[in-house]
């Protein structure tokens, strides 16, 4: 994945990443990464329509919107998602 071309040469103050699900964010949190090389003063948001819940007891409906935050963990080299 990479930042090529064209799109290299734009200075955009946002950018927002969309997927159709996000489960522990690795997706979102590798091209942010890349995106924040080539643009380092622009905000990066990430939208997706759905999100996973493994724990079936904390389902509560289909439609559930909320705001959370995708971090790396270095020591377990993977990501986590919260909520």
């Amino acid at each position: 994945m990479g930042v090529q071309g064209s799109i290299s040469e734009l200075k955009p103050k946002e950018i927002v990443l969309v997927d159709d699900i996000v489960t522990r964010g690795a997706t979102f949190l590798g091209a942010a990464n890349r995106l924040v090389e080539a643009f380092p003063e622009a905000r990066i948001r990430a939208f997706a329509a759905m999100r996973t819940i493994s724990n079936s007891s904390e389902f509560e409906a289909l439609y559930e919107p909320v705001s959370g935050t995708i971090t790396y963990r270095e020591d377990r080299d993977d990501s986590i998602r919260r909520p």
